[in-house]
């Protein structure tokens, strides 16, 4: 990681219902053409639940990979995960992000997520939001973000608000609406709406084409 790169944003996601999250930070770093900056080596903490076989050969299948990415222009970190990861391990995991934002100079961190709800998939997928502290939650609202009254952010989409919040880091969970019958089914409709919540903070232009076409 050079040493002058400089941010104040981090965006960071994990797999989870509907490739919501992760789809729509997969889809903003693409289009910016972030470029790598830095990874972090988890090998060590990974242990494969299945083999692939292929002509009778069984393999293990490759690690997954956990990638940060810079967009200078923007001063916009993107951490980008393969997979969840539980326990002491999602601990340390998280402390390796903060502290690569810290370094950085990042003073907020957004994450991004699904919400199930029991809604047809007619319905216009919504954005709602929870931050770590009632100022930083009242900035949300003006980029279209519907504040959440009561629920859960699982995972590390929303335990990272807490070990940001720890360090006095602004931090929000924006978690795209989607079908609880398609839960299983990837969503671009809710990861559009991310997208679009996220060019208004990030204040930047994002090419929709291939979004909307999916």
């Amino acid at each position: 990681l050079s040493s002058d790169f400089q941010a104040s944003v981090l965006l960071a996601g994990w797999p989870g219902m509907g490739s919501v999250g992760v789809g729509a930070i997969d889809y903003l770093r693409r289009k910016l053409d972030a470029k790598p900056l830095a990874n972090v080596d988890m090998l060590e903490y990974f242990t494969a639940d299945a083999v692939g076989g292929e002509d009778g050969i069984a393999r293990l299948p490759d690690a997954p990979t956990h990638i940060f990415y810079g967009v200078p222009e923007l001063e916009l970190i993107i951490f980008q995960s393969e997979a969840q990861i539980g326990g002491t391990p999602g601990i340390e995991l998280m402390d390796h992000i903060l502290d690569l934002g810290e370094k950085c100079g990042v003073d907020t961190v957004l994450t991004c997520a699904s919400y199930i709800m029991p809604v047809s998939h007619k319905e216009p997928a919504q954005v709602l939001g929870v931050a770590n502290n009632a100022e930083f939650r009242d900035e949300l609202n003006p980029h279209g973000v519907e504040i959440l009254e009561q629920g859960l952010v699982s995972g590390l989409n929303g335990l990272l608000l807490g070990f940001a919040g720890a360090r006095s880091l602004n931090a929000a969970c924006l978690m795209g609406t989607m079908p609880q019958y398609a839960a299983t089914i990837p969503n671009p409709k809710a990861s559009r709406e991310l997208v679009r919540v996220l060019e208004r903070f990030l204040n930047c232009d994002v090419d929709m084409d291939e979004i909307n076409e999916a």
